[in-house]
Parts: C-alpha cells; sequence; structure tokens
C-alpha cells in the first residue's frame, strides 16, 4: 500500500497525545480535522493500533460510534487496517445480552441514533442498548468495564453531526465517561471553541492533493457549449455524462488501467423519484446499458444493496456502469472509480452536500495521470444554482453548553402555567371552502367574484383571458430555463463550500421537461405558504389554482389541461407568487380562529427548577455564586433588556445577607416557569429563594414602562 505521508504523521501525532492523555488521566479530547478524501478513518485505525502497542500499563477498550449508515463501513476498515489485533465487535440488544464487560483491545461499534435518546420526564436513558432491562445493557457493559480498571477510548466519526447536541453531551458525560476521546470529520462545528479540544492535528486540503488521493477540480456540465437552444433538460445532462463517460474509460484504457469510471445519477427522495428513474432507465435503455447486462445499477434504500454487493461495485474493474441512487444514500460508501455525478432539479434543496460530491472526489489508485480529464470530477445538472455547502447544524439547533443545578436548592412547590395551542401548521380545507386563492385572483386581474353560474363563465372566459394579458401575463408560452454551461471548480475549495449562479457563468437556455415542471410549479408554491407546513398545505393550495384557472379562463382539467395552467403560474412566478402570498395571509386570519377553538391550558401544581438546562453558541458564561444554575448562561447580545437583567443580578450578589439563590427563568416552553395572563403565557425573568424561606418572583422593566 503506498505511503502518504501526512497519514503517516499524523497517525504519529494523535497516538503521542493520546497515550500522553491516557496516561495524565485528563480525559481530554483530540480532533482530527481532514478533508473529504484525505481517509479519516484509515488514519483513526491506525492510530488505535499504534496506541495498543505504546500503552502497555492497563487494559484498553475502544467505542467506536458513527451514525448507523457508516457502521458496517467501520468494521470493515478496522479489520482491514487492524486485523487480529483487537477484538471488533458491533452493538446490538443480543450483544448487550451476552456481554458483562468490554474485553482488553475490543473495539465496540456503536451507532448513535441507537443510544443518543433520553426520556423526557425521568432524563433516564431510552434506547434498546441503554435502557433498564433485566440483562445488561451497554450502560452496564462500560460500568462493568471500568470497575475492571480498564481504560475507555471513545471514537466519535463524523463528530460534525454527532459531538455537541444537548443528548450528545448527556451521552458522553453520563454513558460513556471515556478516558480518552477522538473526534474527527472535514468540518467540525465547534472547532473554534479551543477548551474542547486539548490537541488538535489538521490536514489540508493542499497536503491530500499533493499525494495525489483527490482530484483536482470539479466541473459542472463540462461540453455542454454544443447543444442547441430550447431541448429537453434532462436528456441534455444524461447525454453529455454518458459521453464523459466513454471519453474517461478510453484514456484509462490508454493509461494501461484496467478502471471503468462509474456515473452515479441521484434522484429524488419524493414520489417524482420513481417517475425520474423510469425516465433514466428508459434514456439508458436506449443506449444498449440495462440492468439485465449488468451494466446499470439501482440504490434506493441501504437495504437494497447486500454488503457483497457494495464491495464489488467498488472495484475499479466492476462492469456496472450507472448507479441510480436517492439522496438518502450518500454516505457510508467508498467508490473511487465513481468520477461523474448527475443531479436533477429540486424543489427542497438546490445544494449539494459534502458528502454526496465526496463520491466523486477520490481518485481510484491514489494517483494523478498526465492526460487531467482523470484527474477531474464531473457534476452534469439543470439546476442553474449551485451550492456546495459545509455540513453544519444550525446555530439555533446546537445546543452545546450545559448548566446544572446546584445543591443547595430546596424544592419550593410553584404552579407553573403552560398554554398549549394544538396547531400542526396545516392549511386545512378551509382555504378552499372560503376561497382564498379565488378571492385574490379576481382582485388581482380585476375579474367578478361569481357563483358557479355556467352560462355566465363561458361568456366570461375570453374576457378574462384578455384581462390577464392586459396585465402582461404570459398565456401561450412554454416553460424554458437555464443551465449552468462548462463552470470549474477547484477542489481545494469543495470543503469550505462553494456558491455559483448564473450571474457568474455561462449559461444555456432549455427546454422543461414535464417531471421539472412539476417541480418548479410545486416550488411557487411552498416558497409562499409564509410558514404552514409544506407536506400537506400545498395540496389545498395546489387544488385552489387549478380550479380556479379552470373555471375562470376555461382550461380542461384533461389530457395536457393541467400542465398548461402550471405553465402559466410557473412563467409568470411573481405575480402568481404574489396572489398565492396574499391568499395565505387571508386564510389565516380564519386559521387562527380555527386554532384558538382548539387551544388546551396546563397548569403544573409542582413545577420546580430543571435539574439541568441546555444553551446554544449565542450565550456568554458567567461565574455567578449566587446564580443556583451553574454555570450561569446569559445572550451575548447587550440590548437594553440584557444590560437591565445584569444590573438586576449585581444587585442581587449584592444582598447576599437576604438572599439564598437566584435562577433566572426563560422565555418559552413547559419546563421554565410560567404565569397565565391575558389567556396567553408571561414568563417572568427571575425567581429568587429568600434566607427567610420566601419565594420571591420578579420582572425586570425599563423606566416608564
Amino acid at each position: 500500500m503506498k505511503q502518504i505521508h501526512y497519514q503517516e504523521e499524523a497517525i504519529q501525532y494523535l497516538s503521542d497525545k493520546g497515550v500522553e492523555l491516557l496516561k495524565s488521566d485528563e480525559n481530554g479530547t483530540v480532533l482530527l480535522k481532514a478533508p473529504t478524501g484525505s481517509g479519516k478513518t484509515y488514519i483513526m485505525c491506525r492510530t488505535i493500533e499504534s496506541i495498543i502497542d505504546d500503552y502497555n500499563e492497563e487494559c484498553l477498550c475502544f467505542i467506536w460510534a458513527s451514525k448507523s449508515i457508516l457502521i458496517d463501513q467501520s468494521i470493515r476498515s478496522i479489520k482491514k487496517y487492524i486485523g487480529d489485533k483487537v477484538i471488533c465487535s458491533k452493538a446490538t440488544p443480543d450483544y448487550c445480552n451476552g456481554k458483562n464487560y468490554l474485553d482488553k483491545n475490543e473495539i465496540l461499534c456503536v451507532s448513535w441514533e441507537s443510544t443518543n435518546e433520553f426520556d423526557k420526564d425521568t432524563g433516564e436513558p431510552n434506547n434498546k442498548l441503554t435502557k433498564k432491562q433485566e440483562k445488561n445493557n451497554l450502560y452496564d457493559i462500560l460500568e462493568n468495564t471500568r470497575k475492571r480498571n480498564a481504560k475507555i477510548v471513545l471514537i466519535i466519526d463524523e463528530c460534525h453531526a454527532m459531538s455537541n447536541t444537548e443528548n450528545a453531551i448527556k451521552l458522553k458525560d453520563e454513558i460513556y465517561k471515556a478516558n480518552l476521546t477522538f473526534e474527527m470529520s472535514a468540518t467540525p462545528c465547534l472547532e473554534k471553541h479551543l477548551e474542547h479540544y486539548k490537541y488538535k492535528k489538521d490536514i489540508t486540503v493542499n497536503e491530500v492533493m499533493a499525494e495525489h488521493m483527490i482530484k483536482k477540480e470539479v466541473i459542472i456540465n463540462c461540453d455542454i457549449d454544443d447543444i442547441k437552444e430550447n431541448v429537453d433538460s434532462q436528456k441534455v445532462i444524461l447525454e453529455k455524462a454518458f459521453q464523459k463517460r466513454e471519453k474517461l474509460k478510453r484514456a484509462y484504457e490508454l493509461e494501461g488501467e484496467n478502471i471503468n469510471p462509474l456515473v452515479i445519477i441521484q434522484i429524488k427522495n419524493a414520489e417524482l423519484g420513481e417517475e425520474n428513474k423510469e425516465s433514466i432507465l428508459g434514456f439508458l435503455r436506449e443506449k444498449g446499458k440495462t440492468i439485465a447486462n449488468g451494466k446499470v445499477k439501482v440504490w434506493l434504500s441501504e437495504s437494497s444493496l447486500s454488503k457483497e454487493e457494495k464491495e464489488e461495485l467498488s472495484k475499479n474493474d466492476n462492469e456496472i456502469e450507472f448507479l441510480i441512487f436517492k439522496i438518502s444514500v450518500k454516505e457510508g460508501w467508498d467508490c473511487p472509480r465513481a468520477q461523474i455525478l448527475v443531479r436533477f432539479r429540486e424543489v427542497k434543496s438546490i445544494s449539494f452536500d459534502i458528502q454526496t460530491v465526496g463520491r466523486i472526489l477520490r481518485m481510484p489508485n491514489a494517483k494523478h495521470y498526465d492526460n487531467e480529464i482523470l484527474n477531474t470530477a464531473y457534476i452534469y445538472t439543470n439546476i442553474n444554482h449551485i451550492i456546495i455547502k459545509k455540513e453544519e447544524f444550525l446555530k439555533n439547533i446546537i445546543k452545546s453548553k450545559r448548566a446544572i443545578r446546584k445543591d443547595i436548592y430546596t424544592y419550593t412547590p410553584l404552579r407553573s402555567y403552560y398554554k398549549k395551542r394544538i396547531d400542526f401548521g396545516d392549511i386545512t380545507s378551509t382555504y378552499v371552502e372560503k376561497r382564498c386563492f379565488e378571492t385574490k385572483f379576481c382582485q388581482e386581474f380585476d375579474i367578478k367574484l361569481i357563483d358557479n353560474n355556467d352560462e355566465e363563465l363561458k361568456k366570461n372566459y375570453k374576457n378574462n383571458i384578455k384581462k390577464l394579458k392586459q396585465h402582461n401575463i404570459k398565456i401561450d408560452d412554454n416553460v424554458t430555463t437555464s443551465i449552468i454551461d462548462n463552470e470549474s471548480i477547484d477542489t481545494r475549495y469543495i470543503d469550505a463550500g462553494i456558491d455559483i449562479d448564473e450571474r457568474s457563468s455561462n449559461i444555456k437556455n432549455v427546454t422543461i421537461p414535464s417531471n421539472d415542471l412539476e417541480e418548479l410549479y410545486k416550488k411557487i408554491i411552498i416558497d409562499n405558504l409564509n410558514g404552514f407546513a409544506p407536506k400537506r398545505s400545498y395540496k389545498k393550495v395546489a387544488e385552489s389554482i387549478i380550479n380556479v384557472l379552470n373555471y375562470y379562463l376555461g382550461l380542461k382539467l384533461q389530457g395536457q389541461g393541467i400542465d398548461k395552467i402550471k405553465e402559466i403560474v410557473v412563467n409568470n412566478e411573481e405575480i402568481f407568487s404574489n396572489i398565492i402570498s396574499e391568499s395565505v395571509e387571508m386564510y389565516r386570519i380564519l386559521h387562527n380562529l380555527e386554532v384558538e377553538a382548539k387551544t388546551s391550558e396546563d397548569f403544573n401544581d409542582n413545577w420546580e427548577i430543571p435539574k439541568e438546562s441546555f444553551y446554544t453558541d449565542n450565550v456568554e458564561e458567567r461565574h455567578i455564586n449566587m446564580s443556583v444554575y451553574q454555570p450561569l448562561y446569559l445572550p451575548k447580545k447587550l440590548g437594553k433588556i440584557v444590560r437591565l437583567e445584569e444590573d438586576f443580578i449585581r444587585f442581587l450578589e449584592s444582598k447576599d445577607d437576604y438572599i439564598e439563590w437566584f435562577w433566572k427563568n426563560g422565555d418559552k416552553g413547559k419546563s421554565n416557569f410560567g404565569i397565565k395572563m391575558d389567556e396567553s403565557t408571561f414568563y417572568p425573568d427571575f425567581i429568587i429563594k429568600f434566607k427567610d424561606g420566601r419565594v420571591g418572583i420578579f420582572d425586570t422593566k425599563a423606566e416608564r414602562s
């Protein structure tokens, strides 16, 4: 196997620091930050092997935590790179039932999803592997392992997705309790929080590129400049990807390489994915490439391909030339011969995440060629705005900071109020029945809103169409779109995130195929639901649009009539977006009345301050002795309200002769303290326990408020 300099250097560094922390009993965390395609799993496996060789003082055991989709791949890698030096096991309920403790040099591979849930009321673990049962669970096995004076090393794969959520912190602190933790990712969320890591190893893209591990660049829609205007964009994309694969195959043959380049075609997870798949299979069938003759494979779920099939598919000389897969199947599979990614337009997202693009970044034999076509990955897509996004969670979702209630707290029962609105956020049939879209449509085009009178409607079809045209509405035009033409991306910038749109690229106009028309039509509706849940709301709005355009313009609902209605909406996106948005706001008034009738109240007569609470990164830590929560977290933004609260806290700190502790309340949710006020929930700022036994409820207010 080719020796990679940066990998060997990282293995030496990580193992040295790991042994140092194990000997010092510091329980530290070490970060491996390495780009997509750099071989993170190989580095970590070899690091484990090195630590086992160098650390001889006590028994070592390992937990390898990863997403469930990556577990089997992790096990294969461990067995391949470490072999007989370790015992490699997979955590299952049967494994836990028959096990008392981890053996020396055992690596237990654990699915993160199978362990990271906790009961909301008791706080106890609530997964198959961790909840209390008659026989051992994972918690018992780890406790028994610690009792045998063994040290536990925790490896968290793709830590950006797992290591800093509220449950993850509890899992690490209360279940695993590792003596040493390794986290690895291309885009770690906590990278800037130096206090989280004792040591950090950063492998750069340039280092990986210099070792020829990944391709030099990604080109979007290469060689597409010779296509004709106003043609079916999906067929163009498939044709160009097909042609590029043929060129790559010949180029590898000229290099004397037995490599069969693979095209991976990503389809939608929704209902339209099936239609998309059949269309692709039809195109490939015309080219003589079918499932039957072994040139095409379909992978629609994690279980639809066996481990053996995945391994065969990854081999450089495998005969499969085209792989059709769903968006959800993007992790847990390495196939260096995959070099072309095809993706079609969608409603919900126009972004390519790093894991998906990473499927085509690796070099088959870890070397670059003189022929640059072989050092390049290719994306073909009919999306006109490309985003390759970093893998990170939204800041208002990640809660990585934990505060714990001090033992000084004594239970004082308070009656807390919580108003629960039974609202699923759907647009209901009331939208149709109250003619919300119809009303706004008629207002927009000066059309008389009339009841079901067929004779009168027939007289007005031509007049209504004339009124739409007077408002510059396109009635008879086909729908076209633009696609990116011959755009190149340097591979070194993939992990940093890429944003390319029609303003920075050459553009071609093409005709929209019927399934793309449906996607664009759906997107216009969803984008203007103004906060209502898309899944069920979309159908009610779409139903209204079709009925109204049929009712007022005389467009038939059979044959091509439905497509004609969708074309009118898509070709006049701005004005129909406004109509939809205004009709949704008209419905919102009706919706609020419906919800108010379903509102329920909940009083908790035995409410107490929660034992712990978690906060996002948008807070600052305060060590205030009188706070019953340690540490105390306050918002970073020093607005007037925050400054007032901080002034009040300083005032409380000066009254330690009278005050035992105080608690800073939250501003929403059942766990915080609420008071019923004007049929709504009011959350006061502070609860204060006085030394004479009284409890005070305080809310800070500015002058003249």
